[in-house]
């Protein structure tokens, strides 16, 4: 059971006149509880030699309740859910296996993105939550071949009820608005592909490639209703050690994501090159490290989407180019471990970050 609640309580005051005067339309007063009921029952079967069987279900009570004050609107939901999982294991010769799995799940709305208050940042753009979103919900399956050295996983997706940012654009003033609702339903299918290369004694090197199709539809009629296509994604992380002893290593890392159709918007290709160049000193006590990313700043793209017959276009960066330096000395014990606990509402409380 997860009992969590949130109180934004900002109020703005009108001072012009001399005498503070509430103004309702500038306060952020909002008030939200969630109430989470769940249970879970699994079990596992050795079928026969090489194949084993696990399953599990689990069940979900959520009770939520919100209030704005400045647009006065109650808005509760009050849903049960299911959630099965079963997995399939074959073990095969040579460290080989393939397994099968087909689960549900669940996204639950961040705190942020259920707020009705309405953000102005300039002239032409608001920014606003929407109480009434509801969680989207996930039915995932994937087939996994497994060598010592690479994977390839086959996978399907299907989304209901999807939530997302949507830019509600005004024809005539041009004003766009963004907000929240639960527009999009989508397939996606594919195939995620990793190996790992280590016979040279001075380089690690993991490459992964994901080829994915979706097809993508909305219900709402200021959309433009579906699309689909491909995507990819590439990446690869090498680890290189530049003397014999291996205590001067270089990183090379580096990701690109291919132009694509993403839900209901188009977006250009984009990636980064980042690199790490460290050294272990002092029988490896003294640890330097310096890292650099996005060195090229090629993480921007180009995302164009449609809303009411308007097409927007918008230069997506989050100026993720920086460079850090790392210093760091071990005293003691080094046969000493710790152990980083986990809470049971940790779910909830990344939702409120």
């Amino acid at each position: 059971m997860a009992i969590s609640e949130t109180n934004n309580d900002f109020k703005f005051y009108n001072t012009f006149s001399g005498t503070s005067v509430f103004d309702k339309n500038q306060s952020n007063v909002f008030n939200y509880k969630e109430n989470i009921f769940a249970g879970f029952i699994s079990g596992s079967k050795q079928l026969t030699v090489n194949l084993s069987a696990q399953a599990g279900l689990r069940a979900e009570k959520t009770i939520t309740n919100a209030y704005s004050e400045s647009t006065t609107k109650y808005s509760d939901n009050d849903y049960l859910q299911f959630f099965p999982t079963v997995f399939l294991t074959y073990n095969l010769k040579e460290q080989k296996s393939l397994s099968f799995n087909i689960n549900k799940r669940l996204n639950r709305p961040r705190f942020e993105s259920l707020d009705p208050f309405k953000m102005v940042l300039n002239s032409y753009k608001t920014v606003q939550g929407n109480p009434f979103l509801k969680p989207s919900f996930m039915t995932n399956m994937e087939l996994i071949f497994n060598t010592s050295k690479n994977e390839l996983k086959i996978y399907a997706q299907k989304l209901d009820d999807s939530f997302g940012q949507i830019s509600e654009i005004n024809p005539s003033t041009k004003i766009v608005n963004y907000t929240y609702r639960n527009y999009i339903n989508s397939v996606n299918f594919g195939f995620t592909n990793t190996y790992i290369y280590d016979k040279l004694d001075w380089l690690t090197s993991y490459n992964t490639v994901d080829v994915g199709y979706s097809k993508v539809s909305s219900p709402l009629a200021e959309t433009i209703g579906q699309q689909e296509g491909f995507n990819a994604f590439l990446q690869t992380q090498n680890n290189v050690h530049l003397n014999s002893k291996k205590t001067l290593s270089l990183g090379v890392n580096y990701y690109y994501v291919l132009p694509s159709k993403v839900q209901l918007y188009h977006s250009t290709g984009f990636g980064s090159l980042d690199l790490t160049l460290a050294v272990k000193l002092l029988d490896g006590n003294l640890s330097i490290a310096m890292y650099a990313n996005d060195i090229l700043n090629s993480s921007r793209s180009l995302v164009s989407l449609s809303h009411n017959g308007v097409k927007a276009t918008f230069n997506n960066y989050y100026d993720s180019q920086s460079l850090k330096i790392n210093v760091r000395y071990t005293f003691g014990n080094k046969k000493i471990r710790t152990k980083s606990a986990r809470y049971g509402n940790d779910d909830i409380q990344n939702r409120a970050q």
